[in-house]
Parts: C-alpha cells; structure tokens; sequence
C-alpha cells in the first residue's frame, strides 16, 4: 500500500460486529414467537419479538403469562443465555436491536412469524430454528405484549 492509500484506511472505523435490526414501516404484529426450554420450575419461556408504537420488542416471560413485575433492560445488558435462564419476566425494546438476541432459542412457531423480518434476520446471517409447521388463525399479535402489562406512563 502506498502513503496515500494508508491515510485513507488509517481513519476507517471498523463496522459493528454484531448485526442489528429494526421495525420496518408495516403495522404494529408479531414479527417472531417461540420458545426456550424448560428450566428448573418447568415451564418453557416464551419468546415474543413485536413492534409497538415504532419499537422493536423482546419480551420473554415463563408460562401462559408473566409472573411478578416485568424488568426491563437494555439490549447491550443482557444475553440470549440469560434471558433463557432467568425467572423474571423481561422486556427488551428500542428503536433497533441485536439481530442475533432476537431468534427463541428452542424454536419459533413459523406460522406466527413474520416473511419479511425472518428473512431480514436470515440475511443478516442470523439462524431462526423453526418447528414443524402448523397452520394458526391470522392475527396481529400471538403472544402477549408488554404494554399490557406495564402501567401507562403519566401524562404531564
């Protein structure tokens, strides 16, 4: 390489390793849902990726429904290993997330998932392990959301 050319590389920033994705501009839905295996209390975690109100939502929670208060955390917080383990109920949300937080560990339900984003997540190399497919009734969201759990935030 010559002078000039290592001038121009020597201000290059290096791309984020770690791929993120965002909500595209289509209604508020389910964009992925599935699951992570049991642990120790027996119940398998669900895994609900949604967009709400322009936000890209993870929300896991144990059972038919959250337990307890919803503890929210920041992506750069939290790993898909501990979302899988712990017992709280957990939401992640933002305008963007990691790509690879978002995919349940065990599987993902393909007929309550979304074309568009599974394949954006594909394509950004991110692997989606699906189960068998079973035809499900077509509606917005397959799992819970958050937001009705959470009180509303005051108005001013």
């Amino acid at each position: 390489m010559n002078e000039e050319a290592f001038a121009r590389i020597k201000n290059l920033t290096p791309v984020d390793a770690e791929p993120r994705i965002s909500v595209d501009d289509g209604p508020d839905r389910t964009l992925l849902y599935g699951w992570s295996a049991a642990i120790d209390w027996g119940q398998n975690r669900t895994w609900h990726v949604y967009s709400e109100d322009g936000q890209l939502n993870l929300f896991v929670y144990g059972g038919p429904k959250p337990a307890g208060e919803i503890r929210i955390v920041d992506a750069s917080e939290i790993t898909r290993s501990e979302l899988s383990s712990s017992t709280d109920s957990i939401l992640v949300s933002g305008v963007e997330l990691p790509a690879k937080l978002l995919p349940p560990p065990k599987r993902a339900y393909p007929a309550a998932c979304d074309e568009a984003f599974s394949a954006r997540l594909i394509e950004l190399g991110v692997h989606i392990s699906f189960t068998t497919f079973e035809a499900r009734e077509e509606k917005a969201f397959y799992g819970l959301r958050a937001s009705e759990f959470l009180a509303p935030a005051p108005t001013p």
